[in-house]
């Protein structure tokens, strides 16, 4: 299993770890699963960064994600912690998330990646941080921001990647995944798809400083 599909499956149990924690009013568990996951990806970032292996298959990418998965958790245990997030905290983020989409691309682009991972990222740049009382539009109090949720209102980044990993595949005969060509003994990017890398710029600069994208 690669590591964003270990992301996704863990993604899943930590919430629902952090839902009965809230249900059952466990403020001090519901922190204390969040410190959890801060550890966890910021270990794996250490880790990875420490491997310090470039030419490796997906290592940029997973230094990046695991990045942004450190981040996240942050972010969420401020929120549950009562801290209130700041315009530094939310650019910090898009940043990270951009970045880590531009190192999906670039694996997709030369054959190393695939379009599932592309598009995991670029959700992840469409997401902000939302608590069940700023999607209720309730004034809410502790117990509802101790379950913050990152969240897609409106896929901006998402449909362009999908966009245009669909003009890539078309464009060849071959899957996607193993497009490249090898001429002189040197491997070349195919061209295209390779527009898919403005996405990200794109997902960071759409929006005012400060501020989680609205897009999706």
């Amino acid at each position: 299993m690669d590591q964003a599909s270990y992301a996704a499956w863990l993604d899943i149990a930590v919430t629902t770890q952090l839902r009965v924690a809230n249900h059952q009013g466990d403020d001090s568990r519901v922190l204390n699963i969040l410190r959890g996951q801060v550890a966890l990806w910021t270990e794996a970032a250490d880790q990875l960064e420490a491997f310090d292996q470039p030419a490796a298959r997906g290592w940029q990418a997973d230094l990046a994600h695991s990045r942004v998965m450190a981040l996240r958790a942050k972010l969420q245990y401020s929120v549950a912690a009562g801290r209130p997030l700041t315009s530094y905290d939310r650019q910090v983020y898009q940043q990270a998330a951009a970045q880590h989409l531009d190192t999906r691309l670039q694996d997709f682009q030369t054959g190393t990646g695939t379009a599932v991972s592309v598009l995991a990222a670029a959700r992840m740049v469409d997401e902000q941080l939302v608590s069940p009382a700023q999607a209720s539009g309730s004034a809410g109090g502790a117990q509802d921001v101790s379950v913050a949720t990152f969240q897609v209102d409106r896929p901006v980044a998402i449909r362009a990647a999908l966009a245009e990993i669909r003009r890539a595949r078309s464009s060849f005969n071959v899957p996607s995944s193993y497009c490249h060509s090898r001429s002189r003994g040197r491997s070349r990017r195919c061209s295209a798809g390779f527009k898919l890398r403005s996405v990200c710029r794109y997902a960071v600069g759409r929006s005012e400083p400060g501020t989680f994208s609205d897009a999706a």
